[in-house]
């Protein structure tokens, strides 16, 4: 008998009396047995994967903020987050003393928006987090954001 287990986001058959893996190769005979069980009409069982934890949403959410604001990875993420900050306040500095300039004016619309798309990743994020639905990666779970431009 065998079984269809999901591992690591891929399906996968296994052997269930040796407890083992079936080779992808089609030609190994582990496999070619298999297909010549399937063409006398079984059907394999089919483990349901585990349910999504909040870890997994709190990933989905890190890449769509990736994705907005134009990471290459989470450590450049952060970088451009605390980066964005750290030039927001120097702005409000600014504006305390005199009115900004057209291109600070653009550059803080610009830093908004991001905080305004990742602020809405977010809030996403924390209302699944608690009961995550087995489909929280669909975009009907998520914001629409665009790039942002970070």
């Amino acid at each position: 008998m065998y079984e269809i287990r999901t591992i690591n986001g891929r399906e996968a058959v296994i052997l269930m009396s040796a407890g083992r893996l079936l080779p992808e190769a089609a030609d190994h005979p582990l496999r070619a047995a298999y297909s010549a069980w399937l063409a006398l009409g079984n059907e394999p069982m089919r483990t349901p994967p585990p349910p999504p934890t909040a870890d997994a949403v709190r990933a989905e959410a890190q890449r769509r903020m990736m994705r907005a604001i134009g990471a290459r990875d989470a450590g450049h993420l952060d970088v451009l987050i605390s980066n964005g900050t750290r030039e927001a306040v120097r702005l409000l500095r600014i504006k305390a003393d005199r009115a900004w300039t057209e291109q600070e004016t653009a550059r803080a619309a610009v830093l908004e928006a991001t905080d305004n798309a990742i602020d809405a990743i977010r809030t996403a994020s924390n209302a699944m987090e608690p009961s995550p639905p087995a489909d929280y990666a669909d975009n009907a779970h998520w914001p629409a954001v665009g790039a942002a431009g970070g």
